[in-house]
């Protein structure tokens, strides 16, 4: 005779001895059991049908939603990580949002230093000022001195632009070395390629060629090298293969390839958006992260929220 399966009887979790009362008036909880979080180890466990019916955790319902859509086997929701950067989707996302950050920085320094213009109306009024020259006269060397700042001034925003682009490529390229020593990379002599030949080495069918953003990347990274070695082989892989990032169709070895690049901040800027295209689905393919659960899947997302929920309802005014 087959055995009759029996259910197993979830056990209800007393949620009341959380709520916190004094003469018949409640107050909010400040603990974090109350909202459906508990401790599990050095972990955490959600009920996410709590959260739902309390309706006041802060967690958005489009969360709670794509949490309940995970398969489980228990009446707990567990966070597949305990800490956002435990995702490599979310390191390579932070190296770029701290480097358009520090862009941003260098373009608020860049922005003190003299422009032709201010130099030229400093020589203009310092003239007058001190009767050298007419109105028409002092017009004239003032925009002569600006003419003479302009190629210092652009030199200087080109060199700036230059390096950042290089800071940009070593800043990725080096958390991509270390993405690939944590999965078993080991040789001493490294090179981009040797890194994309391992990639290709431990997932036989995939192939960074053909990950969305591709291009950009292999573009950004073109264009490193050239203004990196100064080379005529590098400026004709461009010509071929970026047209539209040059100023000019011929170049000689050693000359500084920044003067012949259409670098500057729209470029810059774009790069460091378009870029992440190319890493979030490296990541799903390579590391095998699903880059929206890198956004909440994880421990310190929900207690960050919850932990801020009840700062604001047990103290309101912050004091």
């Amino acid at each position: 005779m087959k055995k009759k399966n029996r259910q197993q009887k979830v056990k209800v979790h007393d949620y009341s001895k959380y709520e916190n009362e004094w003469n018949g008036i409640k107050f909010p909880s400040d603990d974090m059991r109350y909202y459906g979080v508990h401790k599990d180890g050095k972990r955490i466990k959600l009920d996410i049908k709590r959260m739902r019916k309390i309706g006041c955790t802060g967690v958005p319902e489009s969360v709670l939603e794509k949490a309940s859509a995970i398969p489980r086997n228990t009446k707990y929701f567990h966070p597949k990580k305990a800490r956002r950067f435990e995702y490599v989707t979310n390191q390579f996302r932070d190296a770029l949002s701290d480097l358009a950050k520090e862009w941003a920085e260098f373009k608020n320094a860049f922005s003190k230093i003299k422009t032709p213009k201010d130099v030229s109306e400093n020589v203009r009024v310092e003239l007058l000022s001190y009767g050298y020259a007419d109105a028409e006269e002092a017009t004239e060397l003032g925009l002569m001195a600006g003419m003479k700042r302009s190629f210092v001034y652009q030199k200087l925003w080109l060199a700036q632009c230059s390096q950042f682009i290089m800071q940009i490529a070593v800043a990725l390229d080096s958390l991509m070395l270390r993405k690939c020593r944590y999965l078993g990379f080991s040789e001493k002599a490294v090179t981009r390629s040797k890194l994309h030949t391992y990639l290709h080495g431990r997932y036989g069918s995939e192939k960074v060629e053909n990950l969305d953003g591709y291009k950009t990347y292999d573009n950004f990274f073109r264009i490193y090298n050239l203004l990196k070695h100064n080379s005529e082989d590098l400026f004709e892989k461009v010509k071929e293969k970026s047209p539209e990032m040059l100023l000019t169709n011929t170049y000689h070895n050693g000359e500084p390839s920044m003067y012949y690049l259409k670098i500057g901040d729209g470029y810059i800027e774009n790069s460091l958006r378009d870029l992440q295209v190319f890493y979030d689905s490296l990541c799903v393919v390579f590391f095998e992260e699903n880059t929206d659960e890198a956004e909440w899947n994880y421990d310190d997302y929900f207690t960050k929220i919850i932990n801020q929920t009840i700062q604001d309802q047990t103290n309101p005014l912050g004091i």
